[in-house]
């Protein structure tokens, strides 16, 4: 090959690598136009995708970046490149990966022809038909009338399904879970059963569903609400809803409560009319009900308890589904010792024996059964009360149903729900519940050791190599703490870089230090990234006794004695001995230097929502103000977090402040104008400076005490009038706070100053 040519082959295959990189790694679609010839041909994937010069394809990229503007991650690419004496065809195939996952991975190839200028001549991408087998060089048409006969399937599917649902008895609606369970749908049945058109449930009642229910039943209707859903998210009640004509109806409500994509609550409910029933005769209705529970049941497995003969009947599905004959005599004593129902399982199930007996009109429990090869499946019970004319419960009624996948994918989604996803480990909050309900365990035996494990200057490998390579690390740290720990041994990240070993049942004190000793010297063999310095660790560890401390207690001892091994030079392990001195006030930190009960409640709640709990519980609100000062600057990592009042209605004076280590503070004399100042704040109550230093000028009587970086001030209004600010600086570097961030700060402020201007009044009123 040619010395050009040669040449030519390497700069082509620079540019591929370079229009890759644009295209779906930085997506900088704009950038791309200046990389392409003029009379540029371009055919895609799509039908759309067909331009025939530059302006068609600056168009084709601006529609596509609206459609997806995020970022791929390239799996796999093979990128190969001819010269010729005046153009080079590059060709390839690349595998890449949106980060959005609602979009699907894209397997492409592609081939691109580049001018003697190396500009893009021609561009094609395509995609492998998923219908051609290995091998093969074309699709058969057998294999596309098996798709097209699957399509047919499922519209067909969704036919019936839709007809399904429209002869289904009563009425649906949706609505929200609010105080007024506002509708948002209504089918054509549920006009048609209260005898309202749309408009008229607009206008008389607000769109309000509680509104068109008796007044004489909404107590006992949300009383009910509310405790069916203490045991899950299925309701079950009577009531009465008023008709048009004026006359109110009995319907039978069997809903079910989901949650929304965005996080909002939602009831889905059937509505079956039931007045001719709650008017009928006593054996009657026991029987109407009988039927009625069958035909809502549905399928699976039907059974009648006979609560007084202790007899039990199943239907012939019970021995379909097990390949046995069920306990159906004295099941009292003989379901108890049964090996058919999970031991972990038969308290729930006797917990449903024993509420139906005992008179609770529906119920509802999951637990496995075995069937005749020994293998366990999820089922879910349900069981409805039948009672005599004294109101005694005499029989049962109800179904089993399997839902053996479902509950294994609910599993699996609970088991996603627990981990961090960056280590594969649990969560705080995961970790935090499981290590205290372990603790409760009082038939362990040994004793119980917690390590919590700090990276060292972890930040300068974020600061130095990336975030991207603190990430990679952090991943690499969490599989080495999984490989060295016990399967019985419990583990999870509870901040940044600090990760919880959980250990039941050891030794001694020995043995852990052993264990964390072997722990350390595997993570020493880990660099942030080739030829880099290895890291080292520190661990805080303190060892239990069962029953010796709770969980709080335990944590506070292992974190103080991470603070004491940070201090006195990291890398190593250091024990917590003196267990009685967990008892003091205020222990020192190496998580957040503060005491962890607080953080692990911030963990769990927004923080506006902490920060009004805990004024509202305050004996002592001056007090509270300035501990949560230090909170909010921790959990925000900020420098500074203050308070400017005004106690005249012309000056602001600095009236609370908390600084983090190595942060000055402000000059308490400073005073600023109340008018000056109000006239900062947006129409919002805001005031954000993501760079100070250019706005000194025009704020340089206020910011001379100050040195920071960046700030963020939200105003105090008292009665609609400006009153003073609480603020937020950031004095080590320049900081951009994303508008989710700057919305927290603000409701948080807001929460401060309603409490604070309640002090101010309180405080007021004893000077008169």
């Amino acid at each position: 090959m040619k010395r050009e040519q040669f040449n030519l082959k390497q700069a082509a295959l620079a540019f591929a690598d370079k229009l890759i990189e644009l295209y779906f790694i930085d997506r900088r679609l704009d950038r791309l136009p200046a990389y392409m010839n003029e009379k540029i041909s371009w055919i895609g994937t799509g039908e759309n995708e067909l331009c025939q010069n530059l302006m068609e394809a600056k168009q084709a990229l601006k529609a596509e970046f609206k459609e997806y503007s995020g970022s791929f991650i390239i799996r796999q690419r093979q990128v190969y490149a001819v010269p010729f004496d005046d153009a080079c065809i590059v060709y390839g195939m690349l595998e890449a990966e949106p980060e959005d996952k609602m979009f699907a991975i894209e397997k492409l190839r592609f081939s691109i022809v580049l001018d003697k200028e190396l500009k893009l001549l021609h561009l094609h991408f395509s995609y492998p038909d998923m219908d051609q087998k290995a091998a093969h060089y074309y699709v058969e048409s057998r294999d596309r009338s098996n798709l097209q006969d699957l399509k047919q399937t499922l519209a067909l599917r969704s036919r019936q399904l839709e007809l399904l649902n429209n002869s289904l008895p009563g009425s649906a609606h949706q609505c929200r879970k609010d105080a007024h369970f506002t509708l948002i749908t209504m089918s054509d049945s549920f006009l048609s059963m209260f005898g309202y058109t749309r408009e008229e449930i607009a206008n008389r009642f607000h769109n309000h569903f509680i509104e068109m229910v008796y007044p004489n039943d909404r107590s006992m209707m949300l009383s009910m609400i509310h405790k069916q859903l203490k045991k899950g998210s299925d309701i079950e009640l009577e009531y009465r809803v008023l008709c048009k004509s004026g006359k109110p109806i009995w319907v039978l409500d069997k809903g079910r409560l989901l949650t929304e994509r965005d996080g909002s609550e939602n009831f889905f409910s059937l509505l079956i009319e039931i007045t001719q029933r709650k008017q009928a005769q006593e054996a009657l209705r026991l029987s109407l009900e009988r039927y009625q529970v069958i035909m809502d049941q549905a399928t699976d497995i039907i059974f009648e308890w006979d609560i007084a003969r202790d007899t039990l009947f199943f239907s012939p599905n019970w021995y379909k589904k097990f390949g046995y004959a069920a306990i159906s005599k004295q099941i009292s004593q003989r379901i108890p010792v049964s090996e058919n129902i999970h031991p972990d399982d038969m308290h729930a199930f006797m917990r449903i024996m024993k509420d139906t007996a005992a008179g609770v009109p529906y119920s509802e429990t999951e637990f496995r059964i075995r069937d005749r090869q020994g293998k366990y499946h999820w089922c879910r019970i349900r069981a409805t009360a039948q009672f005599d004319a004294d109101g005694k419960a005499i029989k049962a009624v109800g179904v089993i149903l399997d839902i053996d996948d479902e509950k294994r994918q609910h599993l699996v989604l609970l088991d996603m729900a627990q981990k961090d996803a960056l280590t594969g480990l649990y969560n705080k909050a995961a970790i935090d519940s499981l290590v205290a309900a372990r603790m409760q365990n009082c038939e362990a035996s040994g004793k119980q050791a917690l390590l919590i494990l700090d990276v060292d200057h972890f930040k300068s490998v974020n600061d130095t190599y990336g975030h991207l390579a603190g990430d990679s690390l952090l991943a690499s740290v969490a599989a080495v703490i999984k490989s060295q720990i016990r399967s019985s041994d419990l583990a999870g990240r509870i901040g940044g870089d600090e990760f919880l070993i959980y250990m039941a049942s050891i030794n001694d004190e020995e043995n852990v230090l052993r264990k964390a000793e072997k722990l350390l010297s595997a993570l020493e063999e880990l660099t942030p990234l080739p030829n880099a310095l290895p890291i080292t660790c520190s661990i805080g560890a303190a060892v239990f006794s069962y029953g010796e401390g709770d969980y709080h207690t335990f944590f506070q001892c292992a974190d103080q004695a991470l603070y004491i091994r940070k201090k006195s030079g990291r890398k190593g392990v250091t024990f917590y001995q003196a267990v009685k001195e967990c008892s003091s006030d205020h222990l020192m930190s190496a998580v957040n230097e503060e005491s962890n009960i607080d953080q692990v409640e911030i963990m769990e709640e927004q923080l506006a929502q902490y920060a009004f709990r805990k004024l509202y519980a305050a004996k002592d609100i001056h007090l509270t103000i300035e501990r949560l000062l230090g909170i909010i600057g921790h959990a925000y990592d900020v420098s500074r977090v203050y308070i400017f009042e005004s106690n005249d209605g012309h000056s602001c004076f600095n009236t609370f402040e908390w600084c983090a280590k190595g942060i000055k503070p402000m000059n308490s004399s400073i005073s600023v104008s109340l008018a000056e100042t109000a006239q900062r704040f947006d129409e919002q109550g805001l005031f954000y400076c993501a760079e100070v230093k250019p706005m000194s000028k025009h704020y340089h009587s206020y910011l001379a005490g100050q040195d920071c970086c960046s700030l963020l001030q939200c105003a105090i209004l008292d009665e609609g009038e400006f009153a003073g600010y609480v603020g937020f600086d950031e004095c080590r570097e320049h900081r951009v706070w994303e508008s989710k961030q700057i919305a927290a700060f603000k409701l948080t402020a807001d929460v401060l100053s309603a409490f604070l201007m309640k002090l101010r009044l309180k405080q007021a009123l004893k000077i008169k």
